[in-house]
C-alpha cells in the first residue's frame, strides 16, 4: 500500500504536457505547388503526395522554413504556442501541473499540419487545404440536429412537426477537383426538446433512417449537393395513462413506412472541417402501399465534419 501511495502522489506531482507532449513534435508540411523545403540547413524533397515531414524541438522559441525553387525563395515561420496539453493541468490536485510545466519546454506546440505555396504573393501558412483536389476522401460525420417534417401518415392524416437530435456518417469521394460523390447513412428523430433528458408520455414523433447517394459541387467554401435516398419512416403516437412518465406511463402507436424519393443539400465551410447547412429529403413513392404516390418531405438544419482520410497530390 506504502508503494502504491508514493505512486499515486508521483503521478498527481507531474503534469498534462509533461505526460502527453515529448521533447520533440513532428510537424507535416504540405505543398501547393512544387517546391523543395529548407530547414535547419537541410534541403528536404516532399514525397509522391507533396508532404514534407519534420521532426523539431519544442521551445518557447518560433521556428522557421523555407521554400525553393529554381527561381523563388521564400521564407515561412512556426510560431511556438502553448499546447492544448498545457491547459489541462487545471485538472491536476492544486493545479501543481502548472507549477511543473512553467519551466519545461513540453509544454509549447507548433502547429501540426500547414499548408504551403511558394507561388503566392504573401508567405501564408493555411491550416487546411484551400482546394480539394481529384483522389481525395473525406470521412463525413454530422449531427443533423433540427428538423422540420410534413408527413402523410395512415390513420392520422397530415402530420406537421419540428424537433431535434439526430447523427449521420458517410464518406465523400472526389473523382474531379471540384465533384465529389458521396455516401450517407442518415438517422433522425423529432424529439421537442434540445436534450434527450425528459421522457414523453404524450404527444407525438417522426423518426427517420435514410441511406443517401449524392453528386457533389465544391464552389469555394460552399459544397452544393442531389441525389437519390432510400428512407424508412416512423410515426410514433404516444397515449398517456396518468403513470409517472418515468415508469412507463404511456402507450404508442407506430406507423412504419418505406420511401423513395430525392435529396438536396448545401453546406458552408466554417473552419478545416466544420460545415453548417441544411439538407431537404422530399420522397415521393410509399413502398408497398395502395396508395403509393405521396409527397412528403424533410428539411434539416446540418452540422457536419468533413474529415479529410486521404489527400492525393496538390499540385
Amino acid at each position: 500500500m506504502k508503494q502504491i501511495g508514493i505512486l499515486l502522489l508521483l503521478v498527481s506531482c507531474t503534469s498534462c504536457a509533461t505526460i502527453f507532449n515529448g521533447k520533440t513534435q513532428d510537424i507535416k508540411l504540405i505543398l501547393l505547388s512544387e517546391a523543395d523545403v529548407v530547414m535547419n540547413g537541410d534541403t528536404l524533397q516532399p514525397n509522391s503526395r507533396g508532404v514534407v515531414k519534420v521532426n523539431v524541438e519544442r521551445t518557447w522559441l518560433d521556428t522557421s522554413f523555407a521554400l525553393i525553387s529554381d527561381s523563388n525563395r521564400v521564407e515561412y515561420k512556426l510560431e511556438s504556442n502553448l499546447g492544448g496539453a498545457y491547459y489541462f493541468n487545471w485538472l491536476t490536485p492544486y493545479f501543481a501541473g502548472f507549477i511543473v510545466d512553467w519551466t519545461r519546454d513540453v509544454r509549447y506546440n507548433y502547429p501540426g499540419r500547414v499548408y504551403v505555396d511558394i507561388n503566392e504573393d504573401q508567405p501564408t501558412l493555411h491550416r487546411y487545404s484551400p482546394w480539394q483536389r481529384k483522389g481525395d476522401v473525406n470521412l463525413r460525420v454530422s449531427l443533423p440536429y433540427y428538423t422540420q417534417y410534413q408527413w402523410q401518415v395512415e390513420d392520422y392524416g397530415s402530420a406537421n412537426g419540428r424537433g431535434f437530435i439526430g447523427i449521420s456518417a458517410g464518406v465523400e469521394y472526389f473523382y474531379t477537383d471540384n465533384q465529389f460523390a458521396s455516401f450517407n447513412i442518415l438517422s433522425q428523430t423529432s424529439y421537442p426538446y434540445l436534450l434527450p433528458l425528459v421522457p414523453l408520455d404524450r404527444g407525438v414523433t417522426a423518426n427517420l433512417n435514410t441511406i443517401s447517394f449524392t453528386n457533389n459541387h465544391q464552389v469555394g467554401v460552399w459544397s452544393l449537393g442531389y441525389g437519390v435516398s432510400f428512407v424508412q419512416k416512423e410515426f410514433v403516437q404516444r397515449i398517456s395513462n396518468g403513470i409517472d412518465p418515468w415508469f412507463g406511463g404511456f402507450t404508442t402507436e407506430s406507423t412504419n413506412y418505406d420511401c423513395l424519393g430525392l435529396i438536396g443539400q448545401g453546406h458552408l465551410r466554417l473552419f478545416r472541417t466544420l460545415h453548417a447547412g441544411l439538407i431537404f429529403q422530399p420522397t415521393f413513392v410509399r413502398l408497398g402501399s395502395a396508395d403509393a404516390f405521396r409527397m412528403e418531405h424533410n428539411l434539416t438544419f446540418d452540422i457536419l465534419w468533413r474529415i479529410p482520410i486521404y489527400e492525393g497530390r496538390r499540385y
